[in-house]
């Protein structure tokens, strides 16, 4: 699963929950991905494909009511 696959809402999702049940450096990564614009979310999902397959959609670990 790359970031084209999720929504723009899916990848705030994955990121709330990469940085509730990530490592610290996730966390890190999870926290600039929340603050940061289309573009670098996009580079940060981009270089960091495990954030989408370990914290996205289909883990356990994604809520979309947090």
């Amino acid at each position: 699963m790359s970031s084209t696959t999720l929504s723009p809402e899916q990848e705030h999702y994955t990121l709330l929950a990469a940085e509730r049940f990530g490592g610290s450096f996730t966390r890190f990564l999870a926290q600039a991905g929340i603050f940061a614009d289309s573009e670098n979310r996009r580079r940060i999902f981009s270089a960091f494909p495990e954030i989408a397959h370990r914290y996205g959609p289909q883990s356990c670990f994604y809520d979309e009511q947090q």
